[in-house]
């Protein structure tokens, strides 16, 4: 997703969500897999986040969690297992290095 999203009616996903701007939840949101959100997240009093797989949020977010609402992420191998799954490659990433352009 280029730029920011905002989940402003109840929704659920499943997979790999990017998002290289802010990702700022104003309902229920429900997703399985991999959240990735580049200037943080935002949960608002009306919102609510349940991540059972991973979230990462960019080091150089000048907030990278605000929450007024609920948030819950629980590490899950089956939820980034469903990740993967919509990338397939002939083997497993191996994460070589980091480089943060901020």
């Amino acid at each position: 997703m280029t730029g920011d999203l905002v989940v402003a009616g109840p929704a659920h996903g499943a997979g790999l969500l990017i998002v290289d701007g802010r990702l700022d939840i104003t309902a229920p949101f429900t997703f399985i897999g991999a959240v990735v959100a580049a200037d943080g997240v935002r949960v608002t009093h009306a919102g609510s986040l349940d991540i059972a797989g991973a979230l990462w949020i960019g080091a150089g977010s000048p907030e990278p969690l605000d929450v007024d609402g609920t948030a819950r992420v629980t590490a899950s191998a089956a939820g980034l297992a469903v990740a993967d799954a919509m990338l397939p490659l002939p083997r497993r990433a191996v994460v070589a290095g980091v480089h943060d352009p901020g």
